[in-house]
C-alpha cells in the first residue's frame, strides 16, 4: 500500500480537480487508474460504500494524511471515513502480479486504500461471463478528512440528515461502464 504525501494528493487534485462529491472521487480514481493501465483499458468501475469509523492502530497506513501518530498513546483511535467494496472491469487481462500495482496502488496514490484485489465479481455488478471482459474486486477505505471539499459536502449532508431526523449512515453506490 502506498501512502501518498499531501503534495502528491494535491498534484492529483490539480490534474483531475479536487472532488466535492463521492461521484467526483470515483471519476478521479477512474482517471488515475486508467492512466496507469497499459492501453487505457478501464471499461467499468463500480463501488458500494458506507460511512464508517476507520480505526487507527498506530500504523502509518491506517491514519489520515498529516496525522501525527507520535502524539498518540492510546489505540485504536477512530476517524470518520468510508469502507466498501470496489469492482473493476478491464478490456484486457491484468496479470496477477500487476493487479495491485495498476489498480490498488493507483487508488492508494489518491488516498483511497485497497486490500488485496482478486479476480471475479465477488457480488459485484457484472457477471463473470460479461462479454469476455476481465473483472477484479476488493475492499477499500478512505478517511474523509483527506478530501477537504468532499468533507465539507459530507458534513453538510450529515446536518441535513439530522434535521430530517435520520440517524442512518451515509451509503453511496457508484456504477460506470464504457458505452
Amino acid at each position: 500500500m502506498i501512502k501518498p504525501s499531501t503534495q502528491q494528493r494535491d498534484k492529483l487534485f490539480s490534474l483531475y480537480g479536487e472532488p466535492e462529491t463521492f461521484d467526483d472521487l470515483a471519476y478521479l480514481l477512474m482517471g488515475v487508474i486508467n492512466n496507469n493501465l497499459p492501453n487505457n483499458e478501464l471499461i467499468g468501475f463500480s463501488w458500494v460504500m458506507e460511512q464508517n469509523k476507520i480505526s487507527t492502530t498506530g500504523e502509518w497506513d491506517r491514519c489520515p494524511l498529516n496525522y501525527n501518530l507520535s502524539k498518540v498513546s492510546n489505540y485504536p483511535i477512530f476517524h470518520d471515513g468510508f469502507y466498501g467494496r470496489v469492482w473493476f472491469n478491464t478490456l484486457n487481462d491484468v496479470p496477477f502480479g500487476k493487479r495491485q500495482i495498476y489498480l490498488g496502488d493507483s487508488m492508494s496514490s489518491a488516498c483511497v486504500y485497497t486490500t488485496s484485489l482478486g479476480s471475479g465479481t465477488h457480488n459485484g455488478p457484472w457477471v463473470v461471463e460479461h462479454n469476455g471482459k476481465n473483472l477484479y474486486g476488493g475492499n477499500f477505505f478512505f478517511f474523509i478528512q483527506d478530501f477537504p471539499k468532499l468533507e465539507e459536502h459530507f458534513r453538510a449532508e450529515m446536518v441535513l440528515l439530522k434535521l430530517k431526523g435520520s440517524s442512518n449512515n451515509v451509503i453511496h453506490n457508484f456504477f460506470w461502464e464504457m458505452p
